[in-house]
């Protein structure tokens, strides 16, 4: 709720999806518990979801044409790895960071903004660290999220305008 507060305050909407989506995304396999409205939210257990399990919710949503824009967050965890590291613990990571591969892919293929956001910075967790070094931005921010979204809204609103006269 943090998050859509964040995008309220910066003046833009978070509504409800149409029940024939919250349909759909059940389908795709999102748990009964998990809140399909807008926001959507799968909890922390859908850390430990399929990646391309969590890409199919992201696809489901931008195919519907019901959003102007969709945000992961709550990706990565605390902590760097060292060599030492268990390999169930770089099999975890891997899968975090192939869902945030797939979703800037989805922004690509929608040619809608897709934000990913992480409460860990670069260097506070590998996830993030790995993914920066890559190219992928990853705001670590809820309200620099709902800035950079409200620009961009206000920036293509004005553009729009532009064009139709």
């Amino acid at each position: 709720m943090a998050l859509t507060d964040a995008l309220e305050a910066e003046g833009l909407r978070v509504p409800e999806l149409s029940a024939g989506l919250q349909s759909r995304m059940r389908g795709v396999g999102m748990p009964i518990r998990a809140s399909v409205k807008n926001p959507v939210d799968i909890g922390a257990s859908g850390l430990f979801f399929d990646a391309q399990l969590l890409i199919g919710l992201g696809r489901e949503i931008l195919a519907s044409g019901e959003a102007d824009a969709l945000i992961l967050h709550g990706m990565g965890r605390p902590g760097m790895l060292d060599e030492n590291a268990p390999q169930r613990l770089r099999i975890f990571l891997e899968i975090n960071k192939e869902t945030v591969r797939g979703y800037t892919k989805l922004e690509k293929d929608f040619g809608v903004p897709v934000l990913i956001g992480s409460i860990y910075a670069p260097g506070e967790s590998q996830v993030t660290q790995d993914l920066n070094e890559e190219g992928i931005r990853i705001y670590d921010r809820l309200d620099e999220i709902a800035q950079i979204l409200s620009r961009m809204h206000r920036y293509y609103s004005r553009r729009s305008a532009r064009q139709l006269t």
